[in-house]
């Protein structure tokens, strides 16, 4: 008998790979463990097709389907946050710049503007295979919660990951939400006028953005 492919699988932990020969009457076949036709419910240990399609068909179908019915999905958050210059003193006045770049929080590509912050938080899906294997996606939010989104390639080493519930994501957003306001009234203080910019600046009011009172 010729050999003319090979099928591997992974059951359980375990790795299978089995031959397919053919015999000089063009019939194909194929010899599993006990245990690869027990959990592919397949006739037999040995298998036998006219066609290398219909025999690989008999154990791949079986296989796909089991390896879909062994798949987990888990959902995190990750978080990322990116500091540099003033914004990494948040431990000593006098940290020095040097102990900015060994910092797990410091981003490299904010070297031109020495005071940067960043701040981001995604809902992720850990996708987890009965081979193993696994696979990070971004989530979609919709009308029922979220679904899985893109796939993504390779994870930040700056990104926290924290296993998701609503009560979690609430509270970050909230963070977010701080950091949006700050930033609104550093907008709206500087799209104004340069007298009332001035004026603002010498009534100690800034925070309070285009809300201050008057100076009397």
């Amino acid at each position: 008998m010729a050999k003319v492919d090979t099928i591997e699988l992974h059951i359980y932990g375990e790795d299978y790979r089995y031959n397919i020969n053919v015999n000089k009457d063009g019939l194909f076949r194929i010899k599993v463990d006990r245990v690869v036709a027990e959990v592919l419910d397949l006739r037999s240990t040995q298998l036998g097709e006219r066609t290398l399609k219909a025999l690989k068909d008999l154990i791949l179908i079986p296989y796909g389907k089991f390896l879909e019915a062994n798949t987990r999905e888990e959902m995190y958050i990750g978080i990322i946050y990116e500091v540099n210059g003033f914004f990494a003193d948040v431990i000593s006045d006098t940290i020095s710049i040097s102990n900015h770049y060994k910092s797990k929080f410091h981003k490299m590509g904010f070297s031109d503007s020495p005071d940067s912050l960043s701040f981001k938080i995604t809902v992720l899906i850990k996708e987890i295979y009965s081979t193993g294997n696994d696979q990070w996606f971004y989530a979609k939010k919709t009308n029922n919660g979220f679904t899985k989104g893109r796939i993504n390639m390779r994870l930040s080493n700056q990104t926290v990951i924290v296993p998701y519930s609503d009560e979690a994501y609430q509270t970050l957003c909230k963070a977010k939400d701080g950091l949006q306001k700050i930033s609104k009234i550093l907008f709206n203080f500087l799209d104004q006028e340069e007298t009332e910019i001035v004026k603002q600046l010498n009534s100690g009011q800034l925070l309070l953005g285009n809300h201050a009172s008057p100076t009397k």
